[in-house]
Parts: C-alpha cells; sequence; structure tokens
C-alpha cells in the first residue's frame, strides 16, 4: 500500500499587513518541517491501494470563497483526487499533476524523488460587513513511499529533487 506524504505551509494575510514587520514575521517561516509521526497524521484512502497523509502548517482561513477553508480533497472523476493544484493519480502510484498559474500542467514521478511547489496569490473575498484582498503564500512538499511508513524527516533531512516557484503575473 503507498502512501503520499504531504505537507503544506500557508500564510494568508490581508492587504493592511503586507508592510514591515508583517513581511519579516512571514518570511521568517519555515518552508518545510519535521513530521513527527507520518502513522499520526490523518489517514485519507485514495483507493487502489494508495493513502494520503496530510500534514498542513499556518493559516486556513475560511471565508466567503472558501467556506469550508483552503485545503479539502476532491474526486475528480475517474483520474484521481485533487487537492488545491496537485492531481493525484489513482491508477499510477506516485504520479502527479500540478496546476500552473498559466494554466500550462507539469506532470512529475514522486518515484524519482520529493517536490517542492511554491505559489503567491490574492483573491478577492467578500463578507457579509467587508470586502478585502486576500493574500497567500502557499508551499506544498510532495513525497512518494511505496510503503506506507515513509520517513518522517524526509523534507529536513534530503533536499527537493525537484523545485517549481510558480511566479504568475498576478503575483505581488
Amino acid at each position: 500500500m503507498g502512501a503520499y506524504l504531504v505537507q503544506i505551509h500557508c500564510q494568508q494575510w490581508e492587504k493592511s499587513q503586507r508592510g514591515e514587520p508583517y513581511a519579516s514575521l512571514r518570511h521568517s517561516q519555515p518552508e518545510r518541517s519535521a513530521i513527527a509521526s507520518i502513522q499520526q497524521l490523518p489517514h485519507i484512502p485514495l483507493g487502489n491501494g494508495q493513502q494520503l497523509r496530510l500534514d498542513i502548517h499556518g493559516d486556513d482561513r475560511q471565508s466567503s470563497r472558501y467556506p469550508d477553508g483552503r485545503f479539502r480533497l476532491k474526486k475528480v472523476g475517474s483520474q484521481g483526487w485533487q487537492l488545491d493544484r496537485v492531481l493525484f493519480y489513482q491508477q499510477q502510484d506516485g504520479a502527479i499533476c500540478l496546476r500552473h498559474s498559466s494554466g500550462d500542467y507539469v506532470q512529475w514521478q514522486l518515484q524519482d524523488g520529493w517536490l517542492q511547489y511554491r505559489y503567491q496569490q490574492r483573491y478577492r473575498v467578500e463578507e457579509p460587513d467587508a470586502i478585502y484582498w486576500l493574500y497567500e503564500r502557499v508551499i506544498i512538499n510532495l513525497a512518494y513511499f511505496p510503503h506506507s511508513n515513509g520517513q518522517s524527516q524526509i523534507f529536513t533531512e534530503q533536499s527537493p529533487a525537484r523545485i517549481i516557484d510558480d511566479q504568475s503575473p498576478d503575483s505581488f
């Protein structure tokens, strides 16, 4: 039984928090961290003998756009499962597809090494008493283990095999 290990570091802030000291505080946050125990992370079965272990750090603010928070797993037909911009193929162990902000897709086989995907975005949030821009910096670390007992230190002891830094024209 294979296991995807997904670690998300998300920072969210409003326009009034773009300057100092908020920017320094955001930049001091780690891009990856050790996992205390993989077996204690939420276990999400994906079918075909695969599972997903999810480790979220930072903000996951509910808003009118994402009433249940940002990071929710959704079934995508017979292809697999989607979490944010990542598609986990159901029939291919360790294979993922990333949706780039340009609309392009990048495929990667996690058995070739773990991947770090970074992006920033902003979006309009409409609440009953306010309308504002919510800014985000998201770092997604992805690994795959053919057996469900992965290495809890993989993100801190090894460098990523690939880093994708998605700088969209709308980045700030």
